[in-house]
């Protein structure tokens, strides 16, 4: 497959909000009074042959705008998107979405000002995997709305599918199943260009190596002690 033939679209998941618009006048465009500061968006890959266009890959993506939060804390808001993204600010930054380090420097980037990409859920059609899909849907996505930002960072929390597993079997099968499967789903999301941030669950996007050095997690905080769910899926493949 030519990658050339893959055009990808990054846009808001409800059609009738532009999601640029919305980043000029966050107010004007949330629906719900209980959503401030968040952005629900879609990334879809469609492949072009001569047998006519095919979805072949898609991304959930989340636009987090902790200077657009008109009310309620980070905490508040990002419980609005799923359990994993709640975590966050009860993990890598607290309830206001200040980074959990004393120094929020992660490299050139200030983990702490920087609008955040949240990476909910990613998939490739089973026919088109490792042939570079997920990569450059994650390559524009980044691209498109960094240059609508002053800086941006993705950032997610790999954890295979847990449609993957019936739960049949013994425990201590199904068990190692799921280990490796997580071990698995994390080297590919390092394939793809994400970086632990260290003793954390989290990791982010960062393809081109721009934010040199490394974020930390000061020792003894609780994120460490966090034992993941098996509920969500969030899959490179």
């Amino acid at each position: 497959m030519d990658l050339e033939s893959v055009e990808v679209k990054v846009e808001a998941a409800k059609e009738h909000v532009g999601w640029k618009s919305w980043l000029i006048n966050t107010e004007e465009y949330e629906p719900y009074d209980n959503f401030s500061g968040i952005f629900e968006m879609k990334v879809t890959a469609i492949l072009t042959s001569g047998n006519g266009t095919k979805v072949i890959g898609r991304c959930e993506l989340w636009l987090i705008s902790r200077d657009k939060m008109a009310y309620g804390s980070f905490a508040d808001q990002v419980k609005n998107i799923s359990e994993h993204a709640a975590y966050l600010s009860n993990s890598i930054f607290d309830d206001y979405g200040e980074f959990a380090e004393d120094d929020p420097g992660f490299g050139d980037l200030d983990m702490d000002k920087s609008d955040m990409i949240w990476l909910e859920n990613i998939w490739v059609d089973k026919d088109y995997r490792n042939q570079g899909v997920a990569k450059k849907m994650l390559q524009e996505a980044q691209k498109e709305i960094e240059a609508e930002v002053d800086t941006c960072f993705m950032i997610a929390y790999p954890r295979p599918r847990a449609e993957d597993f019936d739960g049949s079997g013994p425990l201590e099968t199904a068990q190692g199943l799921w280990e490796g499967r997580w071990d698995n789903t994390k080297v590919k999301f390092r394939s793809l260009g994400f970086r632990e941030i260290v003793s954390s669950s989290y990791y982010i996007y960062d393809p081109d190596r721009r934010y040199h050095g490394q974020a930390t997690v000061p020792l003894g905080h609780r994120s460490l002690n966090w034992t993941p769910q098996r509920r969500g899926s969030l899959s490179a493949e």
